[in-house]
C-alpha cells in the first residue's frame, strides 16, 4: 500500500477517463508535506478492522499529492457518497440564496404550502429553511419515512413538531430542502446542482437517487468519483471560487462551515460529532476544519489553515453495528 500511496503524479500526461486524472498533480515534497506520514497514515486505515477502504486522495494547495484506489476499486468508479450528499445539498441552497430566490429566515410552510398537514401547529408555522439546515426541525427522526407511500414530506410534515431548534440528527430535513429547491426552480436538486456547479466544475459523471415522486432524496443518494469530491472539497476550501468564478458566494461559505448548533446530548466529550453542526457539515476536533460526512465511512475533510483537503470513501463494517446497536436503543 505504502508504494500505491508514494506512486502519485506524474499523471498530467495521461489522458483524463470520464473526469479522473484533471486536477493538478504533484507530489507531497514538492507541497511541503512528509510522503512518509502519509504513507503511514494510509497503512493505519488499511489496517483497520472491518473496514474497507475504496478510495483516497490528498490534496495540497489544490494539487493531488496523494491517492489510492485498492484494487478491485478504480479511479473511474462512482462512489455512493450517503451524508456527504446533505453539503451538496446546502451548496444549492446557497446559490438559491445567492440569486435572492431564498432567504434562510424563509418560512417552510409558505415554501412547501401541499406538503403541510390539514393542521399547522404554531411551532410547524415557525420552522424556517435555517432550522433544515441545521438539523434542528424538531421532529423526532424516524427510518420509516420511505415507507410512507410515495409522498414522503406530508406524513412527516404531519407528525408533531416538539423541539424546534434543538439539534436532531434527520435526513428528511436534507429531503425539504431539495424538495424546496425543486419548488423554487422547477428542476430537480440533481438539474440545478449540474447547472449552477457539476457544469463549471466539469463534473459529468453524477447521479442522485429520487423518490417515487421524481425529488432527488438530498441527504443521501449522490454517487460521485472521488476526484468530484475533491473538488466540492476544494470549492469550499477556495470560498466557493472556481477557477477565477465565484459559484457560490463566499458569505454562504462562511455561514456554511462555521458552526450553528452545538449537540446537548455528548456533554464535553472530545468527539468529531460534538464540535458543533453547520450546514448539513460538522466541525472537526482539528481546529479550523470542516467536513462531509457519510455513512459507513466517506468523508471530505477541508483545512483551510493547511490549505488541506482529504477525501475518503470506504466501508466500515464496525459503523454499521454502532448504528444498529443505537438504532435498537431508540426503539427500546
Amino acid at each position: 500500500m505504502r508504494k500505491v500511496i508514494l506512486t502519485i503524479v506524474a499523471m498530467a500526461a495521461m489522458a483524463a477517463s470520464a473526469q479522473t486524472g484533471v486536477l493538478p498533480r504533484s507530489n507531497a515534497a514538492s507541497e511541503n508535506v512528509s510522503a512518509d506520514a502519509i504513507a503511514a497514515w494510509a497503512d493505519s486505515l488499511m489496517a483497520l478492522e472491518q473496514t474497507e477502504i475504496h478510495h483516497l486522495m490528498v490534496l495540497r494547495h489544490g494539487r493531488v499529492i496523494a491517492e489510492a484506489h485498492p484494487l478491485p476499486f478504480r479511479a473511474t468508479d462512482v462512489h455512493t457518497l450517503f451524508s456527504c450528499s446533505k453539503t451538496v445539498t446546502a451548496l444549492a441552497i446557497g446559490c438559491l440564496v445567492d440569486e435572492n430566490r431564498l432567504r434562510v429566515t424563509d418560512r417552510v410552510a409558505a415554501l412547501l404550502p401541499a406538503s403541510m398537514p390539514d393542521s399547522i401547529s404554531p411551532d410547524l408555522a415557525r420552522m424556517t429553511v435555517h432550522e433544515l439546515l441545521t438539523m434542528s426541525a424538531g421532529i423526532k427522526p424516524s427510518l420509516d419515512f420511505m415507507l410512507q407511500g410515495d409522498d414522503w414530506l406530508r406524513p412527516y410534515f404531519s407528525k408533531p413538531v416538539t423541539n424546534l431548534g434543538r439539534f436532531h440528527y434527520d435526513s428528511m430535513c436534507t429531503f425539504a430542502l431539495s424538495a424546496i429547491v425543486q419548488e423554487i426552480t422547477g428542476e430537480t436538486l440533481l438539474q440545478y446542482v449540474d447547472r449552477k456547479l457539476f457544469g463549471p466544475m466539469e463534473i459529468t459523471v453524477a447521479d442522485w437517487e429520487e423518490t417515487p415522486l421524481g425529488f432527488n432524496t438530498g441527504g443521501y443518494g449522490l454517487r460521485l468519483q472521488a476526484e468530484s469530491m475533491a473538488k466540492i472539497g476544494l470549492l469550499i476550501l477556495r470560498r466557493g471560487n472556481w477557477q477565477g468564478k465565484q459559484l457560490v458566494s463566499e458569505e454562504w461559505i462562511d455561514e456554511m462551515t462555521r458552526k450553528q448548533i452545538d449537540r446537548d446530548d455528548l456533554g464535553n466529550r472530545a468527539l468529531d460529532t460534538n464540535r458543533g453542526y453547520c450546514y448539513q457539515m460538522w466541525r472537526c476536533l482539528l481546529d479550523g476544519a470542516v467536513r462531509a460526512d457519510g455513512a459507513y465511512g466517506q468523508f471530505i475533510i477541508i483545512s483551510p489553515e493547511r490549505d488541506l483537503v482529504v477525501v475518503i470513501n470506504g466501508m466500515s463494517e464496525e459503523w454499521i453495528d454502532e448504528m444498529t446497536r443505537k438504532q435498537i436503543d431508540r426503539d427500546d
